[in-house]
């Protein structure tokens, strides 16, 4: 099962993250960033290191696994303990083609509204 032919390579989300915090880092909104990946994930220190920077910043990192394998570092995030907030959140789909659209949006924004509620009496949104 494939979900879009020709998609695959390395992964290396750290120069991506980072970019994104440098852009939304002085926002005065929060920020939701999709991060899709089908698994291979391997740069575990850089992810954590972008994650806990990012956490002083309105920025929640939701990360949708489709269809892989490898997720590694992503698995984890909710044990995360040395950040101001929990700004990021992870799910995996086996099969895109048979996901509830209640279930995907519920998967989607569930953990944000607790991070915001967060956040805010952080100061960080």
């Amino acid at each position: 099962w494939e979900i879009l032919p020709g998609l695959g390579g390395t992964n290396n989300e750290p120069p991506v993250m980072n970019e994104v915090i440098d852009y939304f880092k002085d926002s005065t909104l929060p920020v939701f960033v999709v991060f899709i990946t089908d698994g291979g994930i391997s740069k575990t220190r850089d992810i954590k290191e972008a994650i806990r920077r990012s956490a002083n910043y309105p920025i929640f990192w939701k990360f949708v696994g489709l269809g892989g394998s490898n997720y590694g570092i992503l698995e984890k995030l909710d044990t995360f303990s040395d950040r101001r907030v929990d700004n990021s959140n992870f799910f995996a789909i086996d099969n895109f083609a048979t996901v509830k659209d209640e279930v995907l949006y519920e998967q989607l924004l569930g953990e944000f509204k607790d991070w915001l509620e967060q956040a805010k009496v952080a100061g960080i949104a």
